[in-house]
């Protein structure tokens, strides 16, 4: 996987450099810095077959995501991410391209590279991905660097399509949500608190009533809650 990375980073660098982004070796992404924290672009790949089922290929994720500061030191007493690399490189949000939440399906599709085509496959790729910071990335960067348009988008409706598309699963933004609004929104913060809680209570009822016994998603949210709630200063439950 080393190869095809430093192969992209070669395609990419000098136009990623117009931008200011860098490439971050230990993080396998182009990183831009910002007042805030800071925006990237990033990729992970694995070795299936090609479109066609003749080959091998290479298949690569590619993803942009940004991180506030500030909701990363909020959260951090959470543990939801674990070791201080992790949490330093830890996204606020992040929105997966390919067959998650492209901005145009074909441009920003999956990408597939042929080990019999590497180079040509690569340098299509690049341009793809080049295309899409041009024309949507900077765009979707600005918006999301207004912490109180993430909140709004988080948190309304409840757990949405929009929130789906800026956080990875419905614990991450009940909790997310809530962080964020303790730091732009704190009058909606405990209104936010009882909407995931009547969800997360409700969800435990039908797993209970389908004969199911798992551990309460309800008390496990309060718990996280409970922590947020000191860390922010701020009364939730």
């Amino acid at each position: 996987m080393k190869k095809t990375s430093a192969l992209l980073k070669r395609h990419l660098e000098s136009d990623m450099n117009k931008y200011d982004f860098k490439f971050i070796s230990s993080r396998n992404r182009f990183e831009r810095r910002k007042h805030y924290g800071f925006q990237y672009i990033g990729w992970s790949s694995h070795i299936s077959l090609s479109d066609d089922d003749t080959e091998l290929a290479y298949h690569m994720n590619t993803g942009l995501g940004l991180q506030h500061r500030v909701v990363t030191d909020l959260m951090r007493p959470l543990g939801l991410l674990v070791g201080e690399a992790n949490i330093k490189a830890g996204p606020t949000i992040h929105r997966g391209l390919g067959r998650l939440f492209p901005f145009e399906k074909d441009r920003d599709r999956l990408i597939i590279l042929k080990f019999s085509a590497l180079e040509s496959d690569m340098k299509d790729a690049a341009g793809r991905i080049i295309d899409m910071l041009e024309n949507d990335g900077l765009a979707w960067f600005e918006r999301y660097s207004d912490l109180e348009i993430i909140c709004d988008e988080i948190n309304n409706p409840l757990l949405g399509r929009q929130a789906a598309s800026l956080l990875n699963n419905d614990m991450s933004i009940s909790l997310y949500g809530v962080a964020m609004a303790c730091l732009v929104q704190s009058d909606k913060a405990s209104f936010y608190v009882e909407r995931y809680l009547d969800h997360w209570e409700k969800l435990d009822a039908e797993i209970k009533s389908r004969g199911h016994d798992a551990t309460s998603k309800a008390e496990h949210y309060k718990e996280k809650i409970a922590i947020l709630s000191e860390s922010a200063g701020v009364k939730l439950l």
